[in-house]
């Protein structure tokens, strides 16, 4: 992965099921983010968050088109 060239929020989107998967079991989000930051990557708190939040709803409206039969 070049860390140049991937946003944070291309990177949140790539492992949303696995960060969704750690907050379940109780990691908070101060420590994925310490994680992310620990792979090279500058990001604030709040701006994880944002990440977090618009790969949700990304992940929400794909399934609601898929639903629909909308092509994605």
């Amino acid at each position: 992965m070049n860390k140049k060239k991937t946003s944070i929020a291309a990177i949140v989107r790539e492992n949303l099921n696995a960060i969704e998967e750690q907050i379940i079991y109780g990691v908070p989000y101060e420590q994925l983010n310490a994680i992310i930051k620990k792979a090279g990557y500058e990001l604030t708190l709040g701006g994880f968050r944002i990440s977090l939040a618009r790969a949700r709803l990304l992940k929400k409206k794909q399934i609601q088109a898929k639903e629909r039969g909308d092509v994605i």
